[in-house]
């Protein structure tokens, strides 16, 4: 218990945070897909579960870009902010390629349009598209290999969470409080990958283990990808936070 006390004052200080929030919002991060793996997991909520988590236009899917969108605002702000300070342009250019890639996931995520507006998948996209609709992570290669990149995702929060006790990168760096969400994200896309490997183990004794497991590693995915948008969103609402922060301290140590 020392060390969660410890690490929730460490994060609360870093963000300008109450404890109390901090240790929430770290909380959060592990909660989530535990949550998840008990709803499946008990016969009662498992429906439910599936409903909320997996089913198309349910939920989980349809608040899946919105942090993702928000995200990407957060980060045009920061790049507006930083371009003009000192040493400020490498950040702005990092916050414009990650706010970037979130505003193209989200847009991916509802088809750029088709989910919401119904309208055809134009045929010059379809033909290269495996599940017929306008987005890009469903083309070949990239269709059921999602996963490598929620990977990045999670294994570059971790790395970036090291950022911050470097003096170049500490503006690029990941808020401390996010590292439960990051690990969950790391863990939850490798466990995804050993899902899509595992029958080449052909380990006999394990297959029903292992295809309970895969099941509930599918339910699972889509969720990590809402996990994925809401994190990218506390990166970014969180160092606009820090860095703001930094910046009163340095105006009143003057």
């Amino acid at each position: 218990m020392k060390f969660v006390r410890r690490f929730c004052e460490a994060s609360a200080d870093q963000i300008g945070m109450n404890i109390g929030w901090a240790c929430t919002l770290a909380a959060l991060g592990v909660a989530i897909p535990v949550i998840l793996f008990l709803g499946l997991a008990l016969p009662a909520t498992r429906e439910a579960t599936i409903w909320f988590a997996f089913h198309e236009h349910h939920p989980v899917e349809i608040l899946t870009p919105i942090p993702m969108f928000l995200a990407a605002i957060v980060c045009c702000v920061l790049t507006f902010k930083l371009w003009g300070q000192e040493n400020g342009r490498f950040p702005a250019l990092f916050y414009f390629v990650f706010g970037l890639g979130m505003a193209v996931v989200g847009m991916d995520e509802i088809a750029w349009g088709q989910k919401i507006f119904h309208w055809e998948t134009p045929d010059w996209v379809a033909s290269w598209n495996q599940q017929g609709e306008t987005t890009l992570h469903n083309v070949q290669g990239l269709q059921g290999n999602t996963e490598f990149l929620r990977m990045a995702f999670g294994f570059g929060g971790l790395i970036g969470i090291r950022l911050v006790a470097v003096r170049r990168f500490e503006k690029i760096g990941a808020p401390l409080v996010l590292l439960p969400w990051f690990f969950s994200i790391a863990v939850l896309a490798v466990l995804d990958l050993i899902e899509d490997y595992h029958t080449q183990l052909r380990l006999e004794d394990i297959h029903y283990l292992m295809r309970r497991f895969s099941i509930t590693i599918k339910y699972i995915s889509e969720s990590v990808e809402m996990m994925v948008g809401i994190s990218a969103f506390l990166y970014a609402w969180l160092n606009h936070r820090r860095i703001a922060l930094a910046v009163a301290e340095a105006s009143a140590r003057r």
